[in-house]
């Protein structure tokens, strides 16, 4: 850390990696937390009104940390977010993050947080070495999407908010509606049937063969059905479809992570 400057420490929930550090530009890294530093953040955060949350109590399970330079606390939050965001467009995991640690000479002046509540989960995120080229790769176009393409903004948003959720069925929701946001954003309305339209493009779009095709169709026209009967309070078609949520959950996540991976770097 600088002397003098103005350092953001924001900790990683659920995430570990196989490389010490990884730099993404001369203000921002990715690195493994230090002895001194983790035992200053548990000094700090029992003087937070939330440090009985999950979030706060998971301090001692941290790994790695992202280091970011800058005057302003909104500029760090903005940069995390979209490192979560490049994390998460990658590849599968649970990966968060929820205080951002403000330290001027080596020391806590401003804690910020928590930003939501985090628990210990079964679904970690690994970064593996081979992966930091990717990662690095995603996290600069994503640097570009609010000014070179705005149209991705809320989907990115949606998609994000998606993972804040803890029931499969509100995952669903968000991510339906974040295929819908993709799909029609140029349209006057929403084009009928909303689920069997938005599976055959995206069938169309990530298929490679007839089979794959039809397989995304009705994963998405299931998933489509199970959000209408989520935001319809239609109990009795939820239950329909009860043991089928998690896996289309799983399913839908990642055929939205591949189709926006797409839409960024295009």
């Amino acid at each position: 850390m600088s002397e003098n400057k103005i350092t953001h420490i924001v900790p990683l929930y659920n995430f570990q990696s196989d490389e010490e550090s990884v730099k993404l530009n001369d203000r921002m890294c990715l690195r493994h937390v230090r002895l001194n530093e983790l035992n200053h953040f548990k000094e700090n955060v029992p003087f937070l009104e939330h440090a009985g949350t999950p979030s706060a109590m998971l301090l001692p399970h941290l790994k790695h940390v992202l280091e970011i330079q800058t005057e302003s606390l909104l500029n760090a939050l903005e940069n995390a977010n979209i490192a979560i965001t490049a994390l998460r467009l990658l590849k599968q995991g649970e990966v968060d993050f929820s205080y951002v640690f403000s330290l001027k000479n080596n020391e806590v002046f401003s804690i910020a947080g928590p930003k939501s509540e985090i628990i210990l989960s079964t679904n970690p995120y690994f970064l593996k070495k081979k992966e930091i080229d990717d990662f690095t790769s995603m996290w600069k176009k994503l640097q570009n999407v609010k000014a070179e393409k705005t149209h991705l903004t809320f989907p990115l948003v949606q998609f994000n908010k998606g993972f804040e959720e803890k029931l499969d069925e509100d995952k669903i929701v968000d991510f339906m509606t974040t295929f819908e946001s993709l799909i029609f954003h140029k349209e006057r309305r929403t084009i009928q049937p909303a689920g069997k339209v938005i599976g055959i493009a995206i069938g169309m779009l990530l298929g490679k063969n007839e089979k794959e095709r039809m397989k995304i169709k009705k994963t998405l026209t299931k998933a489509y059905e199970i959000r209408n009967a989520k935001v319809h309070g239609n109990l009795k078609k939820l239950m329909k479809h009860q043991k089928a949520v998690h896996e289309v959950s799983i399913s839908v996540e990642n055929n939205l992570r591949h189709v926006l991976k797409k839409f960024v770097e295009e």
